[in-house]
C-alpha cells in the first residue's frame, strides 16, 4: 500500500504520481528509489514505478501532465497510458495526446520518450550506448537517444536539457517551476 494525493481537476478525480514545486527533494536518485518511491506527499514526490504499474494494472490508464513556469501553465493529456513491469524496465507507452503543452512524450522523432525504458543514474536503459542519459540530463526518466521531456531533472537548472523540461513548453534551457503527473480511470 502507498500514500498519494488525489485532486479534483477537469471534473475528474486524479491520483498524483509525481509533483515538483520547490526543489526541496532531490530527484537525482538510483533505481531502487525510483522503483519504490520517495519524497514528501505534501511537497515533492515520486510515487514509485511499482506503484504506478499497480495503478495502471488497476485501470488508471489516462495520464495528465501539468506544467508551470512562473505565471504560465500548460497541460498534456494522454488517453492511453501504460508502463511495463520491471523485467521490461518499466517501458512507457502513451497515445491519444491532447492539450496545450505540445506532445512531449509520444511524438515521433528520435528524442521522443514513448516506448522507452526507464533510466536512472545507476541503471542505464536508454538507446544511447555512449552515455547514460540520466547522468547527462541530471534526472531519471524514460529516455531514448535524448529527450523531449524530463520532469525529473534538476530543479532550477537552466543548463541545456539538465533541468525540468518539456521541449514544446519552454524548451530545453528553461527549468520549469512546477509539474504534476496524474492518472485516472477512463
Amino acid at each position: 500500500m502507498f500514500n498519494t494525493s488525489c485532486i479534483n481537476t477537469t471534473g475528474h478525480v486524479w491520483t498524483m504520481i509525481q509533483r515538483r514545486m520547490d526543489g526541496s527533494v532531490t530527484f537525482y536518485r538510483g533505481w531502487n528509489e525510483y522503483k519504490t518511491g520517495f519524497g514528501d506527499i505534501q511537497t515533492e514526490f515520486w510515487i514509485g514505478l511499482d506503484n504506478i504499474r499497480l495503478l495502471v494494472m488497476n485501470g488508471y490508464t489516462i495520464l495528465r501532465v501539468e506544467l508551470e513556469e512562473g505565471s504560465e501553465s500548460a497541460f498534456a493529456e494522454y488517453s492511453s497510458f501504460y508502463i511495463a513491469d520491471e523485467s521490461d524496465k518499466y517501458r512507457i507507452q502513451v497515445s491519444g495526446y491532447s492539450g496545450s503543452a505540445g506532445d512531449g512524450i509520444s511524438c515521433t522523432n528520435m528524442f521522443c520518450n514513448n516506448n522507452a525504458q526507464f533510466t536512472t543514474l545507476d541503471s542505464d536503459n536508454d538507446a544511447n550506448p555512449a552515455i547514460n542519459n540520466a547522468v547527462e540530463w541530471r534526472g531519471a526518466w524514460w529516455y531514448h537517444d535524448g529527450h523531449t521531456s524530463n520532469l525529473n531533472g534538476e530543479y532550477g537548472n537552466d543548463n541545456h536539457g539538465e533541468g525540468i523540461n518539456w521541449i514544446y513548453f519552454k524548451g530545453w534551457s528553461n527549468s520549469l517551476s512546477g509539474t504534476r503527473m496524474m492518472v485516472r480511470r477512463p
